[in-house]
């Protein structure tokens, strides 16, 4: 006499919900590194946006004329016009503020001045130097 169930294969109802439960554990793990990533993006966007806007800014700064009464500085921050504005709004990128210093006569050498510039928002600070003589 054959026997019912003993020829069956297949998964118990048991087996089914502890592979559901380990599935589902590594698909909330997954999620959580995917919202990581997304907002790591988004911060490393903001600090790109602001190492731009102080390289663009230095660069322009690097065209004035050694006696322009801008690069006449002593030592205290000035405000950066973004167009007449004093913060710009880059799209996905954030609301951004820059200001300058410069330095003249650095560590007491005459005749070299040392450029500053710092934009904040969106995140930590960006700040880049240069020199000019």
């Amino acid at each position: 006499m054959n026997r019912v169930g003993c020829n069956q294969k297949g998964f118990t109802l048991l087996e089914l919900l502890v592979a559901l439960t380990i599935f589902a554990i590594g698909l909330l793990g997954v999620a959580g590194m995917q919202v990581t990533g997304l907002r790591q993006n988004a911060t490393s966007h903001g600090r790109t946006t602001a190492a731009a806007l102080a390289t663009g800014i230095l660069e322009e700064i690097r065209t004035w004329p050694l006696a322009d009464a801008r690069l006449s500085g002593d030592s205290t921050a000035n405000a950066w016009s973004f167009s007449g504005q004093p913060t710009l709004e880059v799209a996905g990128g954030g609301i951004f503020q820059a200001t300058y210093d410069v330095d003249t006569n650095y560590n007491g050498v005459t005749n070299i001045k040392r450029i500053q510039v710092t934009v904040t928002g969106s995140g930590l600070p960006v700040t880049l130097v240069t020199f000019r003589r």
